[in-house]
């Protein structure tokens, strides 16, 4: 999408901001996250009762922002934010990770 972002911009005669990709989620078979891997929407995830802040605290710990098992809030994760600390790697998502230790719950 950046190609199309920067033409948006130039067409606009606007100076694009600088971008920064992060890395893929994938799922428990190490491919990228899909459809395929099933329930994989936010809504889908909190309707299996994940809590808001234990997602946030995931994602954040995926990026090496939070040790994992953290919960958070978005707010309070701007005081953590540095973009040389930023993992490089594709997160992967394992159910026992969202969902507990003893989760039965499919993967996300």
């Amino acid at each position: 999408s950046t190609p199309r972002q920067l033409a948006l911009y130039q067409a606009l005669a606007h100076a694009p901001p600088e971008f920064l990709h992060v890395p893929l989620v994938h799922g428990p078979d190490g491919e990228r996250l899909a459809k395929r891997h099933g329930q994989s929407s936010v809504a889908e995830l909190r309707g299996r009762g994940l809590s808001a802040n234990k997602l946030i605290g995931w994602l954040a710990a995926s990026l090496g922002m939070l040790p994992p098992g953290t919960e958070a809030t978005a707010a309070s994760l701007v005081g953590h934010f540095s973009l040389s600390a930023l993992s490089t790697e594709p997160a992967q998502v394992e159910p026992r990770e969202l969902f507990g230790a003893e989760s039965s719950a499919p993967a996300p």
